[in-house]
């Protein structure tokens, strides 16, 4: 075993965990799951993982940095010396505990390994100086996630089903999906999202579109602005997974159940304009009036003034066009 690889991914591992990037979930019996910047779900354990790095490494005992992340949050009883802890051993040196600020902001922060009554007591104080388990306004269990754009499809029985994206580029599967199956989850979503349901294009496949097919500027339609989806782990893939996931060769279920979306995402009624129209100056008397490079002023448009912000803070000049802007919020969004 190369020493030195070892610590670096034992590095990578604190860095990821410290960032929030990997989110791990229990499956009981000593195994967990993994999921990291990929959004693919690793069954780890202290000694194994299903990551192609573990798979190409095992026969020289090391440990890919998934493993490096369980013996860093849950450690291993540690070999003692004359009685007392090896504290030189690089995953007994810290834990990490991830918890919510008032603010909604999730945090994670650090637990030194110690006597057990020790680290719950830290745990401890965490929470009574305000830290919470939940993020305000989640159930136990409930999850959060910001997407920004959507796609839709019919199942064989002609409901509809919408499937939700993240903003990262190089995520280009969907996040989850939902059946609108009564006119109340229609309504819900439209009321959620700006969009109506019937001017999203029906992609024709029986499996979402990615963002990376070559259809996809066709079929996934951008939302007028980002929202929230609190969304739960589906009970069936968590028995899924802790009967052995992928090793099994059963057909993986769905990861993730959407439970509503959140209340602090403020419906809009409309996206970008298709097309250019006689523009009008906003109609907000203290704010700046925002003008496109061809002369032509953005209309008091919610979504358009949001994209056209966006577009001025991330390139540092105003969008040539209303046609320019749609396409850089396009591109923006991985399409």
């Amino acid at each position: 075993m190369d020493t030195q690889k070892q610590e670096e991914r034992y590095e990578r591992a604190r860095a990821a965990l410290a960032s929030g990037e990997y989110k791990v979930t229990s499956l009981g019996e000593g195994a967990w799951s993994i999921v990291n910047g990929d959004n693919v779900p690793y069954r780890v354990t202290h000694a194994t993982c299903e990551c192609k790095d573990y798979q190409h490494h095992a026969h020289s005992d090391s440990k890919c940095k998934h493993i490096c992340a369980i013996h860093i949050l849950f450690p291993q009883a540690p070999e003692k010396k004359g009685g007392q802890p090896n504290m030189n051993e690089p995953n007994a040196l810290t834990g990490w505990t991830r918890l919510y600020h008032s603010s909604g902001a999730q945090v994670t922060l650090p637990i030194t390994y110690g006597v057990a009554g020790i680290m719950y007591a830290q745990v401890d104080a965490y929470l009574s100086a305000g830290f919470q388990v939940n993020a305000p306004g989640l159930e136990e269990g409930e999850q959060k996630q910001e997407v920004v754009s959507v796609s839709r499809r019919e199942s064989s029985d002609g409901t509809p089903i919408v499937a939700f994206y993240l903003a990262h580029p190089k995520t280009v599967k969907k996040f989850l999906h939902a059946y609108l199956n009564k006119p109340e989850d229609i309504a819900a979503f439209e009321a959620a999202t700006g969009l109506k349901l019937d001017s999203i294009p029906t992609w024709p496949g029986e499996r979402d579109i990615d963002k990376d097919h070559k259809d996809a500027g066709t079929y996934i339609v951008p939302l007028p602005r980002p929202i929230n989806l609190v969304w739960e782990v589906n009970p069936k893939w968590q028995t899924w997974s802790a009967e052995g996931g992928k090793s099994t060769g059963a057909i993986e279920p769905h990861k993730r159940i959407l439970v509503r979306y959140d209340a602090a995402s403020k419906p809009v009624t409309a996206p970008l304009n298709p097309a250019p129209e006689p523009a009008t100056p906003t109609a907000n008397l203290g704010e700046p009036a925002r003008k496109y490079l061809d002369n032509t002023l953005c209309k008091d448009d919610p979504a358009e003034r949001v994209a056209f912000d966006a577009y001025l803070k991330a390139i540092g000049q105003s969008p040539a066009s209303l046609e320019s802007l749609r396409t850089w919020y396009r591109a923006s969004n991985g399409k």
